[in-house]
């Protein structure tokens, strides 16, 4: 519980490092994480904007959140700093990521199978905090979102 609560602060304390930055330059957070990823530890940055972000923003917000981090030295072991876009293919975390994107075609991964299926594509109908709606080509299906593991926008080549 410790490991899991100073994941969660260092997090806390990006966010509100990075928060009045960004709205100033008209980015969005789209999520922060900090992870363990085999032997390394992970600050991960993704933003997002209107038009969309390129190197340069990413580099110019990496430099920012470095520079403030290093000045108030929250995190006690090495990490590596990673700052992105969300992509094309992006994950819906943020309700406000799902509300945004009714309507658009999402493929969304299970913990477990529901009805015999561990994943399903469709088009993104709702989701809330019980439910995620999805209409597939077949049917309307209503997983439970507790099974939900991960939901991403299918990108279409049309």
């Amino acid at each position: 519980k410790r490991y899991w609560r100073v994941m969660s602060k260092i997090v806390e304390i990006a966010e509100s490092i990075l928060e009045p930055f960004l709205k100033e330059r008209g980015f969005e957070l789209y999520f922060a994480e900090y992870v363990k990823e085999g032997r390394d530890k992970v600050l991960r940055i993704v933003i997002d904007k209107e038009g969309g972000v390129d190197s340069d923003d990413c580099a110019e917000v990496s430099r920012h959140i470095s520079s403030a981090l290093d000045e108030i030295d929250p995190i006690p072991d090495a990490y590596l700093l990673e700052v992105s876009s969300p992509g094309i293919e992006r994950e819906l975390r943020k309700q406000q990521h799902f509300d945004r994107n009714l309507g658009k075609r999402v493929n969304a991964a299970l913990f477990k199978a529901f009805e015999g299926r561990k994943s399903y594509e469709g088009m993104l109908v709702e989701k809330n905090d019980k439910e995620l709606t999805i209409n597939t080509d077949e049917r309307v299906v209503k997983i439970p979102a507790e099974l939900v593991s991960r939901v991403k926008l299918v990108f279409n080549f049309e």
